[in-house]
């Protein structure tokens, strides 16, 4: 059976990943889930930290540092921040980002 965590994650995902990090750092309470492109249209990043999530090639160091600074801030998602620590992948990456995109819906009521 073919394995996708096996790949390198491709450009098009990676660059779209990149930029959900920070549609993602820039949502503003009460609005709607951010979209970035890919593949020429709009897609959510929830969508796009899934697609990620299928990859276990570490991601760029100076994505886990933001990441982690991101996460040790906040208080109730410090269990994140340990994680990405024992394990920089985009698989840990897009867990870590998709619950803090649910808890954005959850704060915003949607």
């Amino acid at each position: 059976m073919f394995d996708l965590s096996d790949r390198q994650i491709p450009a098009d995902i990676r660059e779209a990943f990149d930029h959900a990090v920070l549609a993602l750092l820039h949502w503003k309470r009460g609005a709607k889930e951010p979209s970035v492109t890919l593949n020429g249209g709009p897609c959510p990043i929830s969508t796009i930290f899934g697609r990620a999530g299928s990859f276990k090639e570490p991601m760029p160091a100076n994505t886990v540092v933001f990441l982690h600074e991101y996460a040790s801030r906040l208080l109730v998602r410090q269990e994140q921040d340990v994680e990405l620590e024992e394990d920089p992948s985009y698989e840990a990456g897009a867990r870590c980002l998709l619950q803090l995109v649910k808890d954005n819906k959850s704060g915003f009521g949607q």
